[in-house]
This record gives C-alpha cells, structure tokens and sequence, in this order.
C-alpha cells in the first residue's frame, strides 16, 4: 500500500472539546474519491482508526489507496479516549476530540 494520503482537516478548538472536521482536498475530490461516501465506509474507518490518550488516527483503506490524518496531542496533555468520537459523515469525517485539562489543538 503507499504513503498515506492526507484529508484536510478543520479545527474548531473550545474549552474542554476539539472538533476536527476533515474533508477530501480538491485533488481527492475530482478523482480517487469522487463520489465516495465516507458514511457508506463508516464500518471500515472505524475499524482501522485509532483513538489513543496522546493520538487520534483516522483510517480509510480504499482502492488500494490509504486515507486519513493523524491528530497529534501536544507533549504532557491527554484526551479521553473513552468520550472521544470519530463519526463519518457524506462528505466529511467529524471528530470530537474530549480533552482532559486545557490545551489547544492543533498545537
């Protein structure tokens, strides 16, 4: 399999909870996933994703290609994995990122 193909991620960073919103950039929308539902993989990104105290990580294998993003928690601040939620949408992949004390994303 290649390298990983970068979604664009969104930050909408508050105090206790991130949401990242990430979406296919221009080039993935106008060929490899065109008309690709994330909702209609929700199964298989929730499979291969992982959400860690110090990480997130989104994971969609299709076609042969990796797509996805990692969510980097800044050094000596946690989330809580257990509240912290992927949910893939039509056209973009939410994250709600539950965060334990104060910081801000992304770092």
């Amino acid at each position: 399999m290649a390298a990983m193909n970068e979604l664009n991620p969104d930050f909408k960073d508050g105090k206790g909870e991130t949401k990242v919103t990430l979406s296919k950039t221009r080039e993935q929308q106008d060929g490899p996933l065109k008309g690709e539902k994330f909702s209609n993989h929700s199964s298989t990104i929730k499979a291969n994703s992982t959400i860690k105290s110090t990480c997130v990580r989104v994971r969609l294998p299709l076609n042969g290609e990796l797509y996805g993003y990692d969510v980097e928690i800044p050094d000596g601040h946690q989330i809580d994995a257990n509240k912290t939620v992927i949910t893939p949408k039509s056209d973009v992949i939410e994250i709600k990122i539950v965060k334990i004390g104060e910081f801000t994303l992304p770092a």
